[in-house]
């Protein structure tokens, strides 16, 4: 039995290994995965096969996990080319991104503090316009200009955004909870 437990997700999957994936074909090539090396298709086999059989399904839904999330994905695009990928290095950030994101912070709890939904949906959706401008840039750094530095220092600005996302839907679900009494 041919085991695949690739360190590459995209090869895993049989995707081209870019930000931009197909999700149709990475779903189909999951499902045909799993179908394939399931544990419960071994059920009978051997307790070597078993195991084997739990640590590949388990890979390959690691590997999908990562796949459709994007910054999992960027963070894995980056690992693969042998960059330096931490996240939490706050002295990377520059300065003037760091006081960009006090600013949302600001107008984010402004926002929650009126009760104001349509504020906390708007910022939702300039948090939408600005996480997608940041990932052309990756995609363009990473893959077009072969600049690992660079794609690592957006790779850091989706993670912020990703928590900015986070507190977001947190403030307008607790929003529309209290409105639904």
């Amino acid at each position: 039995m041919d085991w695949p437990l690739s360190a590459n997700y995209f090869e895993l999957f049989g995707l081209a290994q870019s930000f931009a994936i197909d999700r149709a074909r990475l779903d189909n090539a999951y499902r045909a995965l799993q179908n394939r090396l399931h544990p419960d298709r071994f059920a009978n086999a051997s307790e070597a096969e078993c195991v084997r059989s739990t640590q590949a399904s388990s890979h390959i839904n690691a590997a999908y996990a990562a796949l459709c999330d994007p910054l999992s994905r960027a963070r894995h695009l980056l690992e693969l080319a042998g960059a330096n990928v931490a996240t939490d290095t706050a002295a990377a950030i520059p300065s003037a991104f760091l006081m960009e994101q006090m600013q949302w912070r600001e107008a984010m709890e402004e926002a929650h503090r009126g009760s104001d939904g349509a504020a906390l949906r708007c910022l939702s959706r300039r948090l939408q316009q600005e996480t997608s401008v940041c990932e052309m840039e990756f995609t363009r750094l990473l893959e077009h200009v072969r600049d690992l530095d660079g794609a690592a220092n957006c790779l850091r600005k989706l993670a912020f955004y990703a928590s900015l996302r986070r507190d977001l839907k947190g403030m307008i679900e607790a929003l529309e909870d209290t409105r639904a009494f």
